[in-house]
């Protein structure tokens, strides 16, 4: 069918979503911009939607499609951001700017937030933060705020260290899984 619609329209694009792999060199065939497995998470259609908008800019230009497609990445990546995170210190709550925020960790089976100088308290689990935020995932039990990375170099076995920017300039080591990711989001 895919073949037949680009027959008719060149100015239509696929994306494929779908259970069975054993497909996707068929999608790519007639030119799909991406082709989803299930089961797929809110951080995969993000990706999709992205590459999607560059495909868009690379090959069709400035036109309303590209302008419908940005707006829909945009208002997918604001969805569920939060601007503040609640955390607690010396039995107070604190909101905290995300901006202020440097890592957040596990330690003895609870979520810590690393500002500058200080470390707070959260009720919020990782996963939840991941998601609220936008921190990107170093390790199973770091987040870490992009913008406040000093240095990268690499590690042994294929993983990489970070400096961040904070008072202490706290080393945290990249998984070996994640390495890739963080290079594509640091356009490195």
């Amino acid at each position: 069918m895919a073949k037949e619609i680009t027959l008719l329209n060149k100015e239509i694009y696929f994306i494929f979503i779908t259970a069975y792999e054993e497909y996707a060199l068929k999608a790519f065939e007639v030119g799909a911009v991406d082709y989803i497995l299930k089961p797929f998470n809110d951080k995969r259609i993000e990706k999709t939607l992205i590459r999607l908008r560059d495909y868009v800019e690379k090959y069709a230009g400035k036109n309303l499609l590209e302008k419908s497609i940005k707006n829909l990445v945009e208002k997918f990546e604001g969805q569920n951001r939060i601007k503040k995170l609640a955390c607690e210190k010396n039995e107070k709550i604190i909101l905290l700017d995300l901006d202020a925020i440097y890592f957040c960790y596990i330690e003895n089976d609870k979520t810590l937030v690393k500002t500058k100088d200080k470390t707070y308290l959260t009720n919020y689990t990782l996963n939840e933060i991941e998601e609220k935020t936008g921190f990107f995932r170093i390790h199973k039990s770091y987040l870490v705020n992009l913008n406040k990375i000093k240095e990268i170099y690499p590690w042994f076995n294929g993983t990489y260290k970070i400096i961040m920017n904070d008072d202490e300039k706290t080393e945290l080591q990249v998984s070996r899984l994640r390495v890739k990711d963080l290079k594509e989001a640091l356009g490195i």
